[in-house]
């Protein structure tokens, strides 16, 4: 559902027109809120920090209506230091995570995101772990092709020594017994279809189970044995003649149930959501929390002249 704010005010904030759009302003201190009974899934809004030393705090998950932290659930702030926060609240802030000060700018629109899994998955706006191109190494096909980050064409029609090894380079940042989903689309023109495993390298140690590919599309789940900056491996056995095609190659992590993952876009982020980075911060995100799971109200506390404006609230897995 998406909740346009209209009525429910209080004396301290109103509603100003911005070129054809509302949003909420706050002329002195004030407070905001809405029913909201979601505590999984998503929650989108578009904030306006409108000055330096100001506290920005949106409860996504509220038990009652009430001011910045006292209350239980869960919030997220943009800090008197034009930084990112995101905290659980049990009648005072504990911080899951926090960026560096001045992540974000002044007197500019962001949208942030907040997702959260009701059961283990992936976050579809966390973009593929692969970040290379595809590449043959070592005993390569006949004839290979790399279609860019997403796939690439192999050809082998004669027998000979060696298996045959296509894959990424070894920058995928793989952690011992987390899991992996990889998903790919398969053509098979001829002989034996591939082999794929998560190596520490190309021809490398295996450091995961080992799957069989199939026609088509291909959603297997991996988990790894080791902790590496390793690599998604296809190869052929010795003596195997093939000739196949791999496309819409995708690496996620798979993540536990209670995650939560912060995204931000707009400003100097552009137009495409961006996982909120906590390096030189605190915490990480993605982080996991299950101290609560039920709400009442989704929140804002506004500091004057900051704005908030087109929440939306999907209820769910996030997925």
């Amino acid at each position: 559902m998406t909740y346009k704010i209209k009525e429910r005010t209080t004396a301290d904030a109103k509603i100003e027109a911005n070129t054809g759009d509302k949003y909420m302003e706050c002329v002195a201190d004030g407070v905001i809120a809405t029913p909201s009974k979601t505590a999984y899934g998503e929650w989108e809004f578009d904030v306006y920090k409108g000055a330096d030393g100001n506290v920005n705090s949106v409860s996504i998950m509220s038990n009652v209506i009430s001011p910045r932290y006292i209350f239980n659930g869960y919030i997220l702030t943009l800090g008197t230091g034009e930084e990112i926060n995101f905290l659980m609240s049990d009648g005072s802030p504990n911080s899951l995570m926090s960026t560096t000060a001045s992540y974000i700018d002044i007197n500019t629109w962001y949208r942030l995101k907040v997702a959260r899994l009701k059961s283990e998955g992936v976050f579809k706006d966390i973009e593929t772990l692969q970040v290379s191109d595809i590449v043959s190494t070592v005993a390569p096909y006949d004839t290979f092709t790399s279609n860019g980050r997403y796939g690439y064409s192999a050809i082998k029609t004669t027998t000979g020594a060696g298996n045959q090894y296509a894959g990424t380079v070894d920058e995928l940042s793989i952690v011992d017994t987390k899991k992996y989903l990889v998903e790919y689309d398969l053509k098979l023109n001829s002989g034996t279809l591939p082999s794929n495993t998560l190596r520490a390298s190309m021809t490398g140690s295996v450091i995961s189970n080992i799957t069989t590919a199939s026609e088509g599309r291909n959603s297997i789940v991996f988990t790894a044995t080791s902790i590496d900056t390793g690599v998604i491996s296809f190869y052929n056995a010795t003596g195997d003649t093939t000739d196949y095609k791999v496309s819409g190659l995708t690496i996620r992590r798979i993540y536990d149930a209670d995650t939560f993952a912060v995204f931000i876009k707009g400003g100097s982020f552009g137009d495409i959501y961006t996982l909120v980075d906590t390096t030189s911060g605190s915490g990480t995100n993605p982080v996991g929390d299950s101290t609560y799971t039920t709400s009442e109200y989704f929140v804002a506390d506004l500091d004057a002249a900051d704005k908030l404006t087109n929440i939306k609230i999907t209820s769910g897995v996030t997925q």
